[in-house]
């Protein structure tokens, strides 16, 4: 890693000596050689993924608050001639970090300069289908309404930066950005008491799960087939919903997750479907991903338990969950006023999860 930190310096010295035509040895950023990618990079990043030069200094530009701060505080040079910060920097600070923290215009400066096209080039990396977004690596936060875009704070996944960290797999905790805690079971799959025909459909989910990657890849179905799979758990409180969830968990090595539906749902138009959906995106972009989500819900609890299932992984992009969560609401309140009558509507839905209602 110290060879990448060096790697940004030299990128972050040139950058700044030929924004303000001071003697450089180079004519370009570009001229900077990229050290090599080593086995921790091939662990951390997609394996279909071949970063660029620029995707290399956005990374490890938002890297550098957690792994280098001090490299950064050239960021605070004030501009005499208006006595300020220079606005072409960028940058936010934070309430408790007195360093400076990148913004996208800190990226933008560094690889484009004053150079309006090279910009217009470099915002490219923070849109919706760049990888960077699609496996939650990094992005841009924060931007108010009505200003810049650039202007959000730019940000490392807590996924990634943990991996990076701890080389281990990341398990997000309770907080506001994902109202979940793990649960668990010491109980095991012949310990649950369930009549012939729900163990029979209980199986066909662990058999979608071992066999889904030879019906929809090897069997070339994906074309004809939904990913993931959908089902209604129904029944009293009580009648084995959560436990057959973390049984399920427990056999195929998932992470089991209980949602509070409280820190879900809001009073205000389109709040619920956005937090809803940034739950999932949380999830679908982890590096866990591929994988299918079953989410449980408890009507009278008002509980939500998110399983994630890992996958294999597959060469495509995980999809966007936020255009299905308005479908998802109005199944899910067609499932507490019908029952188990969800056929009509379901058709449309593209989430990949079960629901577990009380009713």
């Amino acid at each position: 890693m110290n060879e990448w930190i060096d790697w940004f310096q030299r990128v972050l010295d040139v950058s700044i000596r030929l924004y303000f035509r001071q003697e450089c040895d180079l004519s370009s950023v570009y001229d900077i050689p990229l050290p090599k990618a080593g086995p921790l990079w091939k662990a951390l990043l997609p394996e279909q993924v071949d970063p660029t030069f620029d995707e290399w200094m956005v990374l490890m530009l938002a890297l550098m608050p957690h792994l280098s701060p001090q490299m950064l505080d050239i960021f605070f040079v004030h501009n005499k001639n208006f006595d300020r910060p220079y606005t072409e920097f960028g940058g936010w600070k934070g309430l408790s970090h007195g360093g400076f923290l990148p913004t996208g215009e800190t990226a933008v400066f560094l690889l484009a300069g004053d150079r309006v096209e090279r910009r217009l080039e470099v915002v490219r990396l923070f849109r919706e289908e760049h990888w960077f977004h699609m496996y939650h690596v990094v992005g841009l936060e924060g931007a108010g309404n009505g200003e810049p875009f650039l202007s959000g704070q730019l940000r490392i996944s807590e996924d990634f930066l943990y991996r990076l960290s701890f080389e281990g797999e990341y398990k997000p905790d309770y907080n506001m950005g994902f109202p979940a805690k793990r649960i668990s079971t010491a109980l095991n799959w012949e310990d649950a008491v369930l009549p012939y025909y729900v163990c029979e459909e209980l199986e066909e989910i662990n058999n979608w799960i071992t066999g889904h990657r030879v019906i929809l890849s090897d069997w070339g179905l994906s074309r004809f087939l939904k990913a993931g799979y959908r089902t209604l758990f129904y029944g009293p409180p009580g009648t084995g919903k959560t436990l057959c969830a973390t049984l399920i968990g427990k056999k195929n090595g998932m992470d089991v997750y209980r949602i509070d539906l409280s820190m879900i749902v809001s009073k205000y138009i389109g709040e619920t479907e956005k937090s809803l959906a940034n739950v999932f995106d949380q999830a679908e972009n982890r590096n866990w991903i591929p994988f299918s989500v079953f989410l449980f819900v408890r009507g009278i609890s008002g509980l939500f338990y998110l399983l994630i299932i890992k996958l294999l992984p597959t060469p495509k992009y995980p999809s966007s969950s936020c255009s299905s969560s308005s479908s998802f609401w109005s199944i899910y309140s067609k499932c507490l006023s019908e029952g188990t009558n969800m056929h009509q509507g379901w058709e449309g839905l593209t989430l990949k999860f079960c629901l577990a209602s009380s009713g």
